[in-house]
């Protein structure tokens, strides 16, 4: 994986929305084996490419965002975890074009 994650950066470049599927894979297999520093930098970095690379209320978010705030989550972080969930239901609210909807993001957030 960190094979074709060099090679799709090196053909695209670092911060190609295309290779944000890199970091976002690569950070659950650090996190198995305890490396939480490698599985930080990954996650984090997948969120910091969309960011650049969409809208800030980009649906595409929200799963790099869930990402990270598991993870944070599982490392006992929960004012970060909790950051990242409250940013994610923002985007979910940003996006729903429906009046019902909106009202039940805000109640399950």
């Amino acid at each position: 994986m960190e094979r074709a994650a060099a090679i799709g950066q090196s053909a695209l470049g670092a911060d190609h929305s295309d290779v944000v599927r890199s970091p976002a894979y690569l950070g659950a297999p650090h996190c198995q084996q305890s490396d939480y520093h490698l599985a930080r930098y990954h996650f984090r970095r997948a969120l910091d490419i969309d960011e650049r690379a969409l809208d800030n209320t980009h649906l595409l978010l929200c799963a790099r965002l869930n990402d990270l705030g598991r993870f944070l989550k599982d490392l006992g972080d929960m004012n970060g975890s909790d950051a990242c969930y409250d940013r994610e239901a923002e985007i979910l609210r940003a996006n729903a074009s429906d009046a019902e909807v909106r009202e039940t993001v805000s109640q399950s957030a």
